[in-house]
């Protein structure tokens, strides 16, 4: 997967997420205060998940943009298969972090909506 097919992903699979929890949560909420604490913290943890994602694959995209033939020649002394491989793999192990973390809170959300369902009432009331 490219990294902009997999920024494009992590980012529209993050913010999703992010609505539906907030909206889930918020309609448990009892207080205003729980209101604004769900509102400023939920969707500042998938914005983080972002960012780690691209913190991940900075490297890798940086490489795959910049580096040419040209510059490889300029500079014999970079082991550039070595640097390729390693940013990949950083690259790698970020997309599958973050899908992972994703995949979690996907399964939290049904968990929830299914304890509402099955139970009648809300997770944390």
């Amino acid at each position: 997967m490219k990294p902009e097919v997999a920024y494009k992903m992590i980012k529209v699979w993050s913010l999703t997420n992010a609505t539906i929890m907030v909206i889930l949560l918020l309609i448990q909420c009892r207080s205003l205060l729980n209101v604004l604490g769900t509102i400023t913290i939920v969707p500042t943890f998938f914005i983080g998940i972002i960012g780690g994602y691209e913190t991940y694959s900075y490297d890798y995209t940086n490489l795959l943009k910049n580096v040419t033939e040209k510059r490889k020649k300029e500079m014999p002394y970079v082991n550039w298969d070595k640097a390729f491989k390693n940013a990949r793999k950083n690259y790698l192990w970020g997309l599958i972090g973050m899908t992972f973390v994703n995949l979690l809170f996907s399964a939290f959300m049904i968990f929830m909506l299914w304890i509402r369902f099955h139970e009648g009432k809300w997770l944390f009331r």
